[in-house]
């Protein structure tokens, strides 16, 4: 949590607009964890793996700063 919140106080991401990230369609955990600092689904994106096989879906979330 400690990282995060450093993270989100570096000041290219304290002026950012908006902040994207990618997270497992199974990580719940990770994604109440995302969910409680902001960020929300706003859909998603097959993963595939060098060889070219589908491997899961990413969710993509974003975070939508105070001052953007």
């Amino acid at each position: 949590m400690l990282l995060m919140e450093a993270a989100l106080e570096h000041p290219r991401l304290k002026s950012a607009e908006r902040i994207f990230l990618d997270v497992w369609e199974y990580n719940y955990g990770a994604q109440r964890f995302y969910q409680r600092h902001g960020f929300k689904v706003i859909g998603g994106r097959r993963f595939y793996v060098e060889s070219g096989a589908e491997t899961s879906l990413d969710l993509i979330m974003v975070r939508h700063c105070q001052s953007g």
